[in-house]
């Protein structure tokens, strides 16, 4: 029996022969192929990645070719065959939009302050990218004006009191008392407790209309006349006793009347006639 194998490209081969109803019924058979043209793997340059925003795949063409330039089929090359197709990044169409933080908190001040955000420009695969692509137009404000008065101090004002509602006998005056917050607003008393608050109006002028002549012995006259005959032409010397023209007098109280002696004209201790 004569067998011949036959190959598709150089090589050492090995096989076995199988014979049904033989007394010896595999027989191994070898042998060594030669004179077919070497082949090999080759590549043409990678295509364009294809438009996308992020990752995207690119291609080529990959034969098997043997040394004459003639295209073989790829079993001739066996394994190891290159990629075919790869992974690239393309932007073209990509979007781009301003996008900004939410506002951080107001400076700590008393008054006007302000407060800032991040703003940057975004792709449309969510990375952020030089503003230069979104048009520095249309870029969101970082920063802006706010108030915030949590470093304010608060202090009372008590301003100069007023004229006293009687010359004697017991009046009253009042002054303007408000909360001054240190920026200069006058705000409720709460911010300053109510409790430390100073007075807003007091007595004055309480010592009495005669206070020259109260209680004050007078051995002699301490009328003095203006020459008049009318009460009111009779002063009062607030300071002396002294004998001139008048009644005898003792002393002076509150709301007693002083009789002059002349027409029996009457002046209070407070210098007015009755």
């Amino acid at each position: 029996m004569t067998v011949r194998a036959r190959a598709d490209r150089n090589g050492s081969y090995a096989g076995t022969l199988l014979l049904a109803n033989h007394n010896q019924p595999s027989v191994a058979l070898a042998g060594t192929a030669t004179g077919f043209l070497p082949v090999a793997w080759k590549t043409a340059a990678w295509g364009a990645c294809e438009n996308a925003c992020g990752t995207s795949s690119r291609s080529r063409s990959v034969w098997c070719e043997r040394s004459d330039g003639v295209t073989v089929a790829d079993s001739f090359c066996g394994s190891g065959k290159p990629q075919t197709v790869e992974a690239c990044t393309s932007y073209a169409t990509c979007t781009y939009a301003w996008r900004s933080g939410d506002w951080g908190a107001c400076a700590n001040a008393c008054g006007g302050s302000s407060q800032s955000r991040s703003v940057w420009c975004e792709r449309s695969d969510g990375t952020s990218v030089d503003g230069s692509n979104c048009g520095s137009a249309s870029r969101p404000n970082g920063s802006q004006s706010c108030t915030n008065y949590s470093g304010c101090s608060y202090s009372w004002v008590a301003e100069g009191w007023g004229g006293c509602s009687a010359s004697c006998g017991g009046g009253s005056q009042s002054r303007s008392v408000w909360c001054r917050r240190s920026d200069g607003a006058s705000v409720d008393g709460g911010n300053c407790g109510w409790g430390s608050r100073p007075n807003d109006s007091q007595s004055c002028n309480t010592h009495g209309c005669c206070v020259g002549n109260m209680g004050q012995a007078c051995a002699r006259y301490w009328c003095q006349s203006t020459y008049g005959d009318s009460c009111g032409n009779w002063i009062a010397t607030p300071s002396t006793c002294e004998q001139y023209r008048g009644g005898w007098i003792t002393s002076c109280s509150e709301g007693n009347s002083i009789c002059c002696g002349v027409n029996d004209g009457r002046i209070q201790c407070n210098g007015s006639c009755q």
